[in-house]
């Protein structure tokens, strides 16, 4: 979907992260330079993703 750029309005977008992100967040935390917060509509996570 991501590279046809069809993702319905109505689809849940779950992101999950694997390894140590899950027995330690501060991991991800430490690595990432901002958190970026989204709001819930496809519009704004198609504009956060770069499509």
């Amino acid at each position: 979907a991501h590279s046809f750029r069809e993702i319905p309005e109505a689809s849940r977008i779950v992101c999950t992260m694997t390894g140590h992100g899950l027995k330690d967040p501060d991991v991800i935390i430490r690595r990432m330079k901002e958190l970026k917060l989204v709001a819930a509509t496809i519009m704004d996570v198609r504009r956060a993703i770069g499509l």
